[in-house]
């Protein structure tokens, strides 16, 4: 499923909708816009994994990003779990503007 998105976002989504087409069942692709943290989720693919959806909120990853935390921009590999209880590995990139400025995650 995908949305219409800013010019920034728009090779993540093409990108993430390869992919996810690529792995799928296996692999769910999520990017957040993080000027909307309450509805960050601007695009989703093969979100029946996780359940999640266009216009869901931030991770706890997002939320400690756009708060300061030192985390590097790439995340890899770490354990989560579907809400189904199923251990997943997860990755996640930072997204940031020609400035540098942080403005979402892939």
């Amino acid at each position: 499923m995908k949305i219409k998105a800013t010019s920034l976002f728009d090779p993540y989504i093409d990108i993430g909708e390869v992919l996810a087409q690529f792995f799928a069942p296996h692999l769910e692709v999520v990017i957040h816009d993080y000027s909307k943290p309450k509805r960050s989720v601007i695009a989703v693919f093969n979100g029946d994994i996780t359940g999640r959806k266009i216009g869901d909120p931030l991770t706890e990853i997002g939320k400690a990003r756009i708060k300061g935390a030192e985390l590097p921009d790439r995340l890899i590999g770490y354990e989560n779990r579907a809400p189904s209880g199923k251990l997943l590995r997860s990755a996640s990139i930072a997204i940031r503007d020609n400035n540098r400025q942080l403005v979402g995650s892939f």
